[in-house]
């Protein structure tokens, strides 16, 4: 009698175990309604912002130049960063270069396109400067050039001194001699007189 219970109770677990290997198993212990909830942690991104006075973050970018740029390397210098989603903005960007160099300050061209395709559009454009590729959107989300909900980044402009510190922090873009006067200004500004 005992044979024919511990038999009985053998042949009810494999049955069981059986049923249970037919059936589909979700996907890491979830349930299907629960594995089709997109998790909102996949895409988080970097995001910041600067302020005037704060260091500017330190950032590594690939120019179209070939090389690799770090922010931390051109101190020393008076830089003009300008962001921008679409290339195209900097075509007209050509003589605001000279004018800033005539200043004694470097501009600093960021794009989210690869490395490549901005080398073709400076040779293209002939611009006499190179555009730094942020590919990945990070450096411009450091920032707070670039737009989560589109995944896009923004246009703006970050003037910074030969320390490191932001001096000017602008949102959106401006006519090319509006950002030559914007920098003649804040050099003025911080730049201690005789």
């Amino acid at each position: 009698m005992r044979n024919l219970f511990l038999l009985c109770v053998a042949l009810s677990l494999a049955c069981t175990a059986a049923g249970a290997q037919d059936r589909p198993r979700p996907a890491s212990g979830h349930s299907r309604a629960e594995a089709a909830v997109p998790d909102p942690f996949s895409r988080s991104r970097v995001t910041g912002h600067v302020l005037v006075g704060d260091s500017a973050p330190d950032f590594e970018l690939t120019s179209s130049a070939g090389g690799d740029v770090w922010l931390s390397r051109l101190r020393g210098d008076w830089l003009v960063l300008c962001f921008a989603d679409d290339r195209q903005e900097f075509a007209e960007l050509g003589p605001m270069d000279h004018e800033l160099e005539r200043m004694g300050v470097r501009m600093v061209a960021i794009c989210g396109d690869k490395p490549q395709t901005l080398r073709t559009f400076v040779m293209r454009q002939a611009l006499p400067f190179e555009i730094l590729s942020d590919a990945t959107g990070e450096v411009s989300a450091m920032y707070g050039f670039y737009d989560p909900v589109t995944l896009t980044g923004r246009t703006g402009i970050v003037i910074v001194d030969r320390r490191g510190i932001v001096r000017l922090a602008l949102q959106g873009g401006a006519p090319a001699e509006q950002v030559v006067e914007l920098t003649r200004y804040t050099l003025a500004a911080f730049t201690p007189g005789p």
